[in-house]
């Protein structure tokens, strides 16, 4: 059973801000005046900005920033494009990424830097939730009937999909939804980045974003299956996957072969896509995602592909 639940206080990091919807492909290039200040010239600001990333994604360890010549055209004397330098895992080296690739809760994020940066020197937790709840719930009920619309819409096309895409991933995973499990409840609010629940069966989007929820839909549902599965085949006492779990590399690996497996795809509205890390080729040229894709295009089924996937992402993280 599928259901949009009514929006619910976000009890996370989040300080009043201005809207800003990277949920569409948006330009590589930014104009002086979205850059935090000093963030072009000043390494330390660049450093304060990778620790402020560090809070939800702990592989961005420096930018790059280049000014772009000018072409002329009235307001872009200061344009600049940005390359994220991301480390790989379980190597030293790292993954050059431009912005405009990086997924839309990155880039929210980066734009919500001036007004999220200082949130960690609130040392008191009472004082410094009681701000977040005030922000949150303030920016929530400005825009509610907005986010109401959006909550009928994303209902009314989860319903076009949803039982068909549970069903054939089931079959996939070669795993029967139980009858007695609750339902998946998906929570529609601010946060420009998808938390989940795979053990209580629910997730948050954004109402701002379109491909991204139905996108991030399947992807965390992906995740509940996968979950549940694993608990199957190993005694159901299974915690959570959490980072830098290898269960946790898994199961976002995972996502690509599985979700675009031909008998679940007809079910999406959108091609899925794991980590960009995934893909970055080693000293060998291959990619972990790449070994990934032939243990599954080899399985002798679905409990065969996970195992040896699973220990495939242990030696890719042990080096």
């Amino acid at each position: 059973k599928w259901k949009v639940a009514k929006c619910k206080q976000i009890r996370d990091w989040f300080l009043g801000n201005e809207f800003a919807d990277f949920g569409d492909p948006v330009t590589s290039f930014f104009m002086h005046t979205r850059l935090p200040k000093g963030f072009v010239d000043d390494p330390d600001v660049r450093a304060n900005v990778v620790k402020y990333f560090a809070s939800f994604d702990e592989t961005i360890r420096d930018f790059r920033v280049e000014k772009v010549p000018s072409d002329g055209n009235k307001g872009r004397e200061n344009v600049y494009k940005i390359t994220a330098l991301h480390k790989k895992i379980g190597s030293d080296q790292f993954a050059e990424i431009p912005l405009e690739e990086e997924s839309a809760g990155t880039l929210k994020m980066f734009a919500l830097y001036p007004e999220l940066r200082d949130i960690d020197r609130v040392t008191d937790e009472d004082e410094r939730e009681t701000m977040i709840r005030g922000a949150v719930l303030r920016r929530l009920e400005d825009n509610r009937e907005e986010i109401r619309r959006r909550m009928d819409y994303f209902s009314e096309r989860f319903d076009m999909f949803m039982d068909g895409f549970i069903e054939a991933s089931g079959r996939l995973f070669n795993y029967e939804w139980k009858m007695e499990e609750p339902v998946i409840t998906c929570y529609t609010g601010y946060l420009p980045f998808y938390p989940r629940s795979a053990r209580d069966k629910c997730f948050y989007v954004s109402y701002q974003d379109e491909e991204r929820v139905f996108s991030g839909a399947v992807h965390e549902i992906n995740h509940m299956i996968f979950f549940e599965k694993w608990q199957e085949m190993h005694g159901g006492s299974i915690r959570e996957p959490a980072w830098p779990d290898p269960l946790w590399y898994l199961e976002e690996i995972i996502v690509d072969p599985t979700l675009n497996e031909e008998s679940v795809r007809k079910h999406t509205l959108y091609e899925n896509k794991a980590y960009p890390l995934f893909y970055e080729p080693d000293e060998s040229g291959e990619s972990m995602m790449d070994r990934i894709q032939k243990l599954f295009r080899s399985r002798k089924s679905m409990e065969d592909f996970l195992e040896k996937a699973y220990a495939a992402v242990c030696k890719e993280i042990k080096g």
